[in-house]
């Protein structure tokens, strides 16, 4: 599980840490966030869709991208293969 923490070279290590049947949850700020917080440092948000392309192998149990009118968001919940 890692939330609100964006770190892109550590989404392999995340893949390979997972047993057969594990699952993984990421949820951090998008770019619609920073209208928000427009001081965020663009290169710590996620682009839209970005989260679906960054778990390869692994089964989207569940997507969404947020906007609750005072963050913006995206999460993903996948799983590895047995």
């Amino acid at each position: 599980m890692c939330t609100y923490y964006l770190q892109r070279n550590v989404f392999p290590t995340i893949i390979d840490a997972l047993k057969p049947g594990g699952m993984a949850l990421l949820e951090t700020y998008t770019m619609d966030h920073l209208q928000y917080r427009p001081r965020l440092n663009k290169a710590f948000l996620l682009e839209p869709n970005e989260l679906l392309s960054m778990l390869p192998g692994l089964r989207v149990v569940r997507y969404q991208e947020v906007d609750t009118g005072q963050a913006a968001y995206a999460s993903i919940l996948a799983q590895k293969p047995e």
